[in-house]
């Protein structure tokens, strides 16, 4: 099997992906392969970013197939071209860099996903969450800025301006604690000195 990558595909999706996580299957960007297309998905468990790529004829799988490249593979792979992934006989090839992929069952993306339409009721998210989407869209489009679809305590999609990305961000539940109590100190401060 060989396929060519998109770099900037690739290295844009592992500023999502975990880096130092327990949940060792998340350090990495997950490549997922069927018969039309490829998808690079990248998570750190709070936020979740899907890259599809239709199939071009520089491309050849005989059978679908998925394997989790390690951000440290991804960092040290040629940034000068498209980088080749190769499988034969059990090993795996990045450019010129050979790797053992991470063992372990990538998290099923698809359950995160929102089945229904956003409510617009907006949500508190952590910061980092939102710059991290606009590095991506940075990489991958140049001007992208991420626009949030608001889903209130559900999981919200974000949009960097490009058909083939789909961002989904989880509410961030200690950012609205920390802020709920600033804002009542700062209120509670504000009343003592009437």
């Amino acid at each position: 099997m060989r396929i060519v990558l998109n770099k900037s595909v690739l290295l844009a999706m592992s500023i999502l992906a975990s880096k130092k996580d327990i949940r060792y299957y998340l350090n990495g960007v997950y490549l997922e392969a069927t018969e039309k297309h490829l998808r690079f998905v990248a998570t750190d468990g709070h936020i979740l970013g899907i890259y599809q790529q239709e199939w071009t004829e520089d491309n050849s799988i005989t059978e679908p197939f998925s394997v989790i490249i390690p951000n440290e593979v991804i960092a040290k792979a040629d940034k000068a071209y498209n980088n080749v992934l190769i499988c034969e006989d059990g090993k795996w090839q990045l450019d010129n860099l050979l790797f053992t992929p991470i063992e372990g069952k990538f998290p099923d993306y698809n359950r995160v996903l929102p089945r229904t339409n956003m409510t617009n009721e907006v949500a508190q998210f952590n910061p980092d969450f939102i710059v991290r989407f606009q590095k991506v869209g940075k990489a991958l489009a140049k001007n992208a800025v991420p626009v949030i679809a608001h889903n209130g305590s559900g999981s919200s999609l974000v949009d960097i301006g490009l058909p083939y990305f789909i961002g989904v961000m989880m509410r961030s539940e200690e950012h609205t604690s920390e802020l709920q109590s600033r804002l009542h100190l700062v209120c509670r401060l504000l009343l003592e000195k009437k």
